[in-house]
């Protein structure tokens, strides 16, 4: 959160108020988190999809045998990337690639929220207010060397974002952000068919919604009550009180 004492007097100048509010006596806002929301989330989301365990068809019947009993895989997390990686590297199949999309800033009712929970809790005298709900369209772009494989992955995939209880989408915490919840729910799906498919790069799309607030540490300060009672004369104006 910023601190309108660290912007030059020409800017402090034209600022209308305190946007970034203040207490008194006078103390500088937390430094806001090296890593934002959204990093956060997807760093939480890339774990879960490493840990969902596919399955693909079992060994063809040959001879009359029967078929194989399904084989259980996963897609490694080193191969599940946050955008695309900043240099050219082989790809490994199965690959997930988690692209971003069109994002919204919405408004949590007529201005931010203090969390009061939180009074304390991170930091003394400081509590976590929240800003405004974040959401974006996040691509999971899939990648794998059978339609077997791709075909199992991307049932896996639906069958674990969508929960039988509580509500639609699946919500994880963030401890590394206050603690905050985000939520990711499927929302469309692409099957790609092209050239690659027949030299072994298998290619689909699922559109996942995420969504969770964004939040940042205050500070703040309780509200102090006192009563005062006058019974000669009132300090403020020197007016005699009368008793009767």
């Amino acid at each position: 959160m910023p601190n309108k004492s660290q912007f030059s007097p020409y800017i402090q100048g034209l600022l209308v108020g305190d946007p970034w509010g203040g207490i008194y006596p006078p103390k500088a806002n937390p430094n806001p988190l090296p890593l934002d929301g959204r990093t956060i989330a997807l760093r939480i989301f890339r774990v879960f999809l490493s840990e969902l365990e596919f399955f693909r068809p079992g060994a063809a019947p040959i001879n009359g045998a029967p078929e194989g009993p399904p084989v259980a895989f996963h897609v490694c997390e080193a191969n599940i990337l946050i955008g695309w990686p900043p240099s050219e590297v082989e790809a490994q199949f199965p690959s997930i690639a988690m692209l971003g999309g069109p994002a919204e800033y919405l408004a949590i009712g007529l201005g931010t929220y203090i969390d009061e929970d939180t009074i304390d809790k991170y930091q003394r005298g400081t509590a976590v207010q929240w800003q405004n709900e974040y959401s974006e369209k996040i691509t999971l772009e899939l990648w794998a060397d059978s339609l077997p494989e791709m075909r199992g992955i991307l049932s896996g995939i639906e069958t674990a974002l969508t929960p039988t209880e509580v509500m639609y989408g699946i919500r994880f915490r963030m401890p590394e952000y206050f603690g905050q919840l985000v939520t990711f729910s499927l929302q469309s799906r692409e099957n790609i068919d092209d050239a690659d498919a027949a030299r072994g790069r298998r290619r689909a799309k699922l559109i996942v919604e995420m969504r969770f607030n964004i939040v940042a540490l205050v500070n703040v300060l309780g509200l102090e009550l006192t009563m005062k009672t006058d019974v000669d004369v009132d300090e403020d104006s020197g007016v005699g009180v009368s008793i009767e």
